[in-house]
């Protein structure tokens, strides 16, 4: 099993593909993405270009798109299956899962398939998915830094002193909240109080919003907001309901993922990016096809400090206290 250092460990492995004979290494591979979500999603198009970055020149790829932000649960094993049937058509040279839903619904599968497979974007345990310890299996962790993000954000202002952490109502949120908050939804950290809270209506999450100032918040550390329903049970758009977010909170919002930093989005976040996870998981199916898999150790991803320029400047907060570290800055 291999989890994601770039770009430490990750040198190691591109040494190692470098070795690769010319005629091996221009054989085109079959490459199969199956996407938990669609394909015009930020974290989607995002680990895309990592992955056709690191394998643009030694594969074909083609991918599935599961839907499952935007499809009711019930209609998951049914998006499951027409992967598995595609799958079955297209015969692969590799596959990767894409993220949790991805994993959990089709992992067991393809291990049993003995095809080799990678998996990224995975917010919950491995284990549960059978991908652990699987002898065709590589793959690359998500773990947004949550806590760690809390403790480097609250020191851009003296006044941050509470502050909420929002999540839509998903896989993702469920995972973390697990994984890495051992399903605590109260906790302090680094003299900051923090409050874990997932809305499953879009009417509800804007309340939550509205209100957070009053709440005694001072700022809103953003994670998932994809799931949301509106008055008609549809899943409301990403774009809109960070546009609202952005008009409308009354206290400077952070985030999570970097699709979510941006001028009329969230200031400032401490973040893995989704292109740095897809270009990890094309370096982990190279291994496969060079046959370096088994000499392929750990690879972590190192996160980044993200920041936008107008809305730092909007909230009135700076970057001095986070100086010696790597900012990467955005408009």
């Amino acid at each position: 099993m291999v989890f994601g250092r770039i770009p430490q460990a990750l040198l190691i492995v591109v040494l190692l593909l470098s070795c690769i004979a010319p005629s091996q290494a221009g054989e085109q591979k079959k490459v199969l993405v199956v996407e938990s979500y669609h394909a015009d999603y930020a974290w989607d198009m995002s680990f895309m270009r990592g992955i056709r970055k690191g394998l643009g020149d030694v594969a074909e790829l083609y991918s599935f798109q599961m839907n499952t932000k935007r499809l009711p649960r019930d209609r998951f094993p049914a998006r499951a299956e027409a992967a598995f049937d595609y799958y079955k058509q297209l015969k692969p040279d590799l596959v990767m899962l894409a993220d949790d839903n991805a994993a959990s619904l089709l992992g067991r599968r393809f291990v049993a398939e003995r095809i080799p497979l990678v998996y990224l974007g995975i917010n919950g345990n491995p284990r549960n998915y059978g991908l652990h310890n699987a002898p065709n299996v590589l793959g690359v962790l998500e773990r947004p830094l949550v806590k760690r993000s809390v403790m480097l954000l609250s020191t851009l202002s003296p006044e941050i002193r509470r502050m909420l952490i929002l999540f839509d109502d998903s896989t993702t949120s469920f995972e973390i909240a697990n994984t890495q908050l051992s399903g605590e939804t109260e906790f302090t950290l680094y003299a900051v109080e923090c409050e874990f809270v997932r809305a499953t209506f879009y009417k509800n999450w804007k309340q939550l919003v509205l209100e957070s100032k009053q709440n005694g918040y001072d700022a809103i550390l953003l994670g998932t907001y994809h799931t949301l329903l509106g008055d008609s049970s549809d899943v409301v758009h990403e774009d809109e309901a960070i546009k609202w977010l952005n008009a409308n909170s009354p206290v400077p919002l952070f985030a999570l993922w970097d699709f979510s930093i941006g001028k009329g989005k969230a200031a400032a976040g401490f973040m893995l990016r989704g292109e740095d996870q897809g270009y990890a998981a094309a370096m982990l199916a190279k291994s496969f096809f060079s046959g370096t898999q088994e000499t392929t150790k750990l690879i972590t991803i190192d996160p980044s400090l993200v920041f936008s320029r107008s809305e730092m400047e909007r909230w009135h907060l700076n970057a001095d206290s986070l100086s010696n570290r790597k900012i990467v800055w955005v408009d």
